[in-house]
C-alpha cells in the first residue's frame, strides 16, 4: 500500500509518518512538501493526506489535479478551516480531518480506507481460456502444483491459474497473506487455528506449516491481530 503525506509543515508531516508506521511498519510512506511536487510524482497513491492551507498550489487545488490526472486515490485533507469541507465533496474526498490533529482521529480514518481499499482490491487471472478478476479479500489460499497454481476461495470455488505461486503471491498485500510452506500461501484472515505444525483454515483444511517459517508466521499472525483486532471482518 503507498501513501502520500502531503503538507507544506515537516513536523505536522513528520506526526503523521511516526503514527502510520506505528500502526503498520510495513506502509510505504512518502513525504511531499507542496502540492506541486504531489502533481509531478507518477506514483499512484492508494491513499493522501493532504493539508488544504499551503502556498502556491493549494490542497483543493492538488486534489482537482489529480483527480483530472485520473488519480483515484483515497484523499484525506487536513485543515483548521472546517467551512471548506463543502468543496471537498467536488473531487470525491473520503475523510477530512480538523487541525490540530488527534492521532486517534487519524487511526481511525486510515483504518476505514484501508478497510475499504481491501473490499474493492480484485485480482485479475487467466484460468481456462478466461480472464477472471477475483475479489482480494475472498481468496483464503493458494496451492502450488508444478508449474501453476490453485486459488482457493471463500465460496469453495477453485482456480487453476498456470503462473508460479511466487507470481501470483507478488499481486496480494503482504500484510493479509502469509507463505506457510513452499507450496502454500493462506489469507491470514482466513486463519482458525495452528495445531501440531499445521494450520487450519476456515473451511477445515490443514496446511503444512514448515519450521523455518514458523516464528516469522506467528509473528505476521499476531501483527495482523493487532492491526485488526478480535473482530477480524470476514
Amino acid at each position: 500500500m503507498k501513501i502520500a503525506i502531503c503538507d507544506d509543515d515537516k513536523i505536522f508531516r513528520q506526526q503523521i509518518y511516526k503514527c502510520l508506521k506505528n500502526y503498520n511498519s510495513k506502509l510505504e510512506l512518502t513525504e511531499y512538501s507542496s502540492g506541486a511536487a504531489l502533481c509531478s510524482s507518477d506514483v499512484d497513491y492508494d491513499i493522501i493526506f493532504l493539508d488544504i492551507e499551503m502556498p502556491d498550489l493549494n490542497g483543493m487545488e492538488t486534489a482537482q489535479k489529480l483527480r483530472s490526472a485520473g488519480r483515484n486515490g483515497y484523499i484525506i485533507f487536513l485543515t483548521a478551516h472546517t467551512e471548506m469541507i463543502y468543496q471537498a465533496f467536488h473531487v470525491k474526498a473520503f475523510r477530512f480531518l480538523r487541525k490540530p490533529l488527534k492521532m486517534s482521529e487519524l487511526r481511525e480514518a486510515f483504518s476505514a480506507a484501508e478497510a475499504e481499499l481491501a473490499e474493492n482490491q480484485v485480482l485479475v487471472i487467466k484460468t481456462g481460456g478466461d480472464v477472471l478478476r477475483l475479489r482480494i479479500r475472498e481468496v483464503m489460499y493458494l496451492e502450488a502444483y508444478g508449474d501453476g497454481t490453485y486459488i482457493y476461495n471463500v465460496q469453495g470455488d477453485v482456480y487453476d491459474v498456470h503462473e508460479s505461486l511466487k507470481a501470483v503471491a507478488e499481486r496480494l498485500p503482504c500484510t493479509d497473506f502469509f507463505r506457510i510452506h513452499k507450496s502454500y500461501f493462506i489469507g491470514l484472515r482466513y486463519v482458525r487455528a495452528v495445531s501440531n505444525g499445521n494450520v487450519i483454515m476456515d473451511n477445515q483444511k490443514e496446511l503444512p506449516l514448515s519450521r523455518r517459517n514458523t516464528a516469522a508466521f506467528k509473528t505476521a499472525y499476531l501483527e495482523y491481530v493487532r492491526m485488526y483486532g478480535g473482530g477480524i471482518s470476514k
